[in-house]
This record gives structure tokens, sequence and C-alpha cells, in this order.
């Protein structure tokens, strides 16, 4: 229908040529990492220290600032999946500058992490690191996440601090028209550091 909304997603390999036959258009290309166990050194920022991210709370005021900034960055209403992939054992981080970042549970063990939202390299890296604190102490388990076509440069550096291991590109495919960048439409200052899945570009 004329009405229908743009939708991007990430694939490799023989889902590329489905989603082509289902109408999908290649629009660029990002990268998949996974990261399989904590990296023997501890990582350090790639800047001063500064604000600490603190957990997600469903219902709070930073978590509704959280939606809006969503919002804004990918151009269209995801309130319902946001809270859906914090709700337990899914959480997210937040800084006080509205960066932010979302894990949820992999199947069948490990974490998916993203998106990151950012400003800046080093509310990326504050993020992720927060992040992979708490997935391990959880357990661990296998962590993957997407870097998005036109992700900041920094990312791929700040990944491999981390401990992620690039395993290759995965391509961005969209229907219904271009998806809208993933930064802020009010200014170049937020974008997608990770992108939010194979189902979302």
């Amino acid at each position: 229908a004329g009405g229908d909304l743009p939708v991007g997603l990430y694939g490799g390999g023989i889902a590329v040529d489905l989603y082509t036959s289902l109408g999908f258009e290649t629009r660029g290309e990002g990268r998949f990492l996974r990261r399989r166990a904590a990296p023997v050194a501890e990582a350090t920022s790639p800047s001063a220290a500064g604000a600490q991210p603190e957990l997600l709370e469903v219902g709070s005021a930073r978590f509704a600032a959280v939606l809006g900034r969503d919002r804004e960055v990918y151009g269209t209403e995801r309130s319902r999946d946001v809270l859906s992939w914090i709700r337990p054992p899914g959480f997210g981080f937040v800084l006080p500058s509205g960066a932010y970042i979302v894990a949820r549970p992999r199947h069948p063990d490990g974490a998916w992490l993203g998106p990151v939202v950012a400003r800046r390299d080093y509310e990326a890296f504050a993020l992720l690191s927060a992040a992979l604190r708490e997935l391990d102490g959880r357990g661990g388990g296998p962590v993957e996440m997407i870097l998005p076509a036109g992700a900041p440069p920094a990312i791929s550096g700040i990944a491999q601090q981390l401990g992620f291991e690039d395993l290759g590109p995965t391509t961005l495919m969209v229907k219904n028209g271009d998806v809208p960048p993933a930064r802020g439409r009010s200014g170049p200052s937020f974008q997608a550091f990770v992108a939010s899945g194979f189902e979302y570009g």
C-alpha cells in the first residue's frame, strides 16, 4: 500500500537473495561482530572519565527521554520495541547526556547489543563497557552486535579494544523507500554507533 513505512534490516548469504525476492534493495554494508569472552586486559576509555552510565528503569524520566531520543534518531515510533527489549532479562543503560544502550537475550545463550546511540566516542565506550560488565556478571556467553553502515569510524577500534571479533560484512536491505539516517534530525550530534539488530537497520 502507498502508506507502507520504509523497513530496514541486515542480512548475509542466502538471506540477501531471500530479501531481494521480497522486494528489498541493498543500501549499504555493516559489520557483524561477536565477543566470545571478556578480554584479559581491562579496556581503557578513549577520553577522560565522565558521568557513569545508569541502569535504565521503565517508567522513569530518563526512560521517557530515551524513547524520545530513539524517535528522533530513527525517525519512527519504536517505544513498544524498546520496552520489550529492556524488560528482564534484557536491560539498558543511559548517560545524563541522553546517550543509551540496549541489551537483550540471544538464543540459545549470550546477548545481543544494540542500539547504541551517543554523541561522542567516549559515550559509546562507556555504554558498551557498562553493558559488558553487567553481562559478565550474569555469567557471560557470546555477545553479538552490528556496526551499521555509516557508523562513526572510531567504533571499530572501540569494539576491538573491548574484545569483539569482526566476523565480516552484513548487508543493509530496505523496502518501501529509504530508511531515515540513524542520527538526530535536529542536528548531527546523536547517531547510532551500533545498530538495533538484524531486524532493524
